[in-house]
């Protein structure tokens, strides 16, 4: 099942990587995520889900919890299957200190120390595209996932506000 085919209300969890992903690494990512969600189950419900990879540094994990709810243990499960992929891979996806960030067209993956230096030079401006990976719903993803710097978690920190 794809993304897309999910109802807006579903559940969504949004794991960044600590670095992009080669092409090979999508489509390992793809190939596991698509076993992991036709598998998935919770308390013997079989789960509708669906995992994505956007942006190369992105693994997008979705439930439609109309159909059966994640429960703590289907939770612990998908985590633990995102920390055994990371393993498989040498990717973290539970550093939140790393913010992707539009940086003159292309996204790069910076450090708050880097992205600091770089709102000081000029080279990234308040206006700059990044991502809030707390969104809890699919619709969210079109409407409050990317978002200017300046809306973001990290800008009062850097003085944008």
């Amino acid at each position: 099942m794809k993304i897309e085919h999910l109802k807006p209300s579903s559940r969504i969890w949004i794991y960044q990587a600590d670095r992009f992903f080669t092409q090979e690494e999508i489509s390992q990512i793809e190939s596991a995520g698509k076993v992991f969600t036709e598998n998935w189950s919770a308390h013997g419900s079989a789960l509708e889900a669906a995992l994505e990879v956007r942006f190369n540094c992105f693994v997008l994990l979705a439930v439609d919890e109309q159909v059966a709810n994640a429960s703590g243990c289907s939770i612990d499960k998908s985590v633990h299957f995102i920390s055994d992929l990371g393993s498989k891979l040498n990717i973290d996806f539970f550093n939140r200190l790393n913010l992707v960030v539009d940086v003159a067209g292309t996204f790069e993956m910076l450090t708050v120390g880097e992205l600091e230096e770089k709102v000081k030079s000029g080279t990234v401006q308040p206006s700059a595209s990044t991502f809030n990976n707390n969104i809890k719903e699919l619709a969210d993803l079109q409407s409050s996932w990317k978002l200017p710097l300046s809306e973001s978690w990290i800008a009062r920190q850097l003085e944008l506000t």
